[in-house]
């Protein structure tokens, strides 16, 4: 398990910086991940935050680990 925060907010970013790095994500077959034992790429974000776009508040909204992914764990 790595925590990441991303800079860009590109899509696929933590994917294909993952992959270049020879750790491709578990589930990700079109990033050359070799196992997939949940059927699914093993990627979950636990936090969000951004700005609003009118009151410029910060938004933030916080998921916990699916218990699937906790398996891998």
């Amino acid at each position: 398990m790595i925590e990441l925060t991303l800079v860009t907010g590109r899509r696929h970013q933590i994917r294909v910086q993952l992959a270049e790095a020879g750790c491709p994500i578990v589930g990700d077959k079109k990033y050359g991940a070799k196992t997939n034992p949940l059927k699914r790429i093993a990627l979950h974000a636990t936090t969000l935050r951004f700005p609003h776009p009118i009151t410029r508040e910060e938004m933030r909204f916080d998921s916990p680990l699916p218990g699937d992914l906790g398996t891998l764990v």
